[in-house]
């Protein structure tokens, strides 16, 4: 039935990514390209090299590489290990 869903309704609405952030942000801050609102952080923790964050962002909006602002601090949206994109198709009996 999921799957039957998904084919009507064109799609999942938004997928998990992570977020290379320049700066810390909130849990809960908005993600923004440009003006819009394309997603929500989830979490935030300190890595070696900076930030990272997951957010859940819009499909629409774009994946791996889409420029984003979190909050005060600028990022990349970047894929997360062992999550897969998109779903599968209705098997036919």
């Amino acid at each position: 039935m999921a799957n039957a869903r998904l084919n009507t309704y064109k799609g999942v609405k938004v997928q998990l990514w992570g977020v290379k952030l320049r700066a810390p942000a909130e849990p809960g801050s908005s993600v923004t390209v440009g003006e819009e609102k394309v997603g929500t952080l989830t979490s935030c923790t300190a890595i070696a090299d900076g930030w990272f964050g997951l957010a859940y962002i819009r499909t629409k909006a774009g994946g791996a590489g889409l420029a984003v602002q979190v909050g005060d601090a600028g990022g990349e949206v970047v894929d997360v290990p062992f999550v897969t994109r998109g779903y599968l198709a209705t098997v036919a009996e």
